[in-house]
């Protein structure tokens, strides 16, 4: 199943009229055959104000006492107009051949 980089709870912030990006770092082998953004267990779709994609990035994560770099996986969000309903607790639902792997975090 697809791995999420960073374990810890994320938070993410934003303030009403303005755009706010969510975005999760992960590792999957096999690669992410489907991936969804949801809010109170609805998929949320691409529209004006959202959009979802997926892209390929190089971060430093520790690795036995060391830094290494790793190429991984970004699952993006990004809201725009925000408005007092977008503030709430969003799950991300990766899934490859093996499985199904979730992940929350909240904007505030």
């Amino acid at each position: 199943k697809p791995v999420f980089v960073n374990k810890k709870h994320v938070l993410f912030t934003g303030e009403i009229g303005s755009s706010v990006e969510l975005f999760v770092a992960f590792y999957s082998d096999p690669i992410v055959t489907d991936f969804t953004f949801q809010r109170n267990g609805l998929n949320i779709e691409n529209t004006s104000r959202t959009h979802t994609y997926l892209s390929t990035n190089v971060v430093e994560v520790m690795f036995y006492n060391k830094n290494v770099n790793l190429t991984v996986s970004m699952a993006h969000m990004l809201i725009k107009n925000l408005t007092t309903e977008d503030f709430d607790d969003y799950n991300l639902v990766l899934e490859n051949s093996l499985g199904k792997t979730f992940w929350k975090t909240h904007l505030s």
